[in-house]
């Protein structure tokens, strides 16, 4: 079974065409809005990398996690997304991309993108990317 090696979140990766270099643009760890009550409108990515297991060395194999946003609460915020993805035979390494936005907010606080893989029918958390939301301070009208 493959394992998380690192998971990130950020406003834009860039992968260079030549080098397959991966760039990660505005690493998000904490963001400002407006009101308790928003949408996150702007698309955030979350990247992660996988490694397969030594014992699968020339073989293929299957990665299936899902990434769930949760308030400080312990709410689930949206919905979970699952990604099946698999590494190569000829790969030691994956590197997978989720695209998110029009995310719901319920106020300020510490909230988690929980990495999580399933095993035996069972998701478990792996991973969890704390994401801070404070609310900004507008100033009142004139």
């Amino acid at each position: 079974m493959s394992r998380l090696v690192w998971a990130i979140c950020c406003e834009r990766p860039i992968v260079d065409a030549e080098t397959n270099s991966l760039s990660l643009i505005n690493i998000i760890e904490e963001l400002s809005v407006p009101a308790p009550e928003a949408v996150l409108g702007e698309r955030v990515h979350i990247i992660s990398l996988w490694e397969k297991a030594a014992d699968l060395e020339g073989r293929e194999d299957a990665v299936r996690y899902r990434v769930t946003l949760t308030t400080p609460d312990g709410e689930v915020v949206g919905r979970s997304v699952v990604i099946d993805n698999a590494i190569p035979p000829t790969h030691a390494r994956l590197r997978s991309v989720l695209a998110l936005e029009g995310i719901p907010l319920k106020g300020g606080g510490r909230y988690a993108w929980r990495v999580e893989i399933e095993k035996d029918e069972q998701w478990e958390a792996i991973s969890e990317l704390p994401l801070i939301v404070k609310i900004s301070e507008l100033a009142p009208p004139a």
